[in-house]
């Protein structure tokens, strides 16, 4: 993790900071309390949004079928043209 801020003390979200070095650096074993929460919230929502996003879809006349991202326990839907929609997840089923 890196931590860059600008001359004002302002979180710098550009790319200028690649000709600098006024950041501060952090190992993963040696994250604060503040930023393993922020890596924390920044796993999860990684994790929700490879549950959400397609990574192999099938598309036929009778279903269309999504592999989600998040292997290697992937989820699964299919969704059927009559409205029902089938979603298997590591932790339950949903019909």
């Amino acid at each position: 993790v890196e931590i860059f801020r600008n001359i004002q003390g302002v979180v710098s979200i550009d790319e200028s900071h690649l000709l600098c070095h006024h950041g501060q650096v952090y190992t993963y074993p040696n994250l604060s309390d503040k930023l393993w929460k922020k890596y924390q919230y920044a796993h999860k929502f990684v994790e929700v949004m490879k549950s959400r996003t397609a990574k192999i879809v099938l598309i036929t006349d009778k279903a269309r079928c999504k592999l989600m991202e998040n292997s290697p326990n992937a989820d699964f839907q299919v969704c059927f043209p009559d409205g029902v929609t089938l979603m298997l997840s590591k932790l339950k089923v949903t019909l």
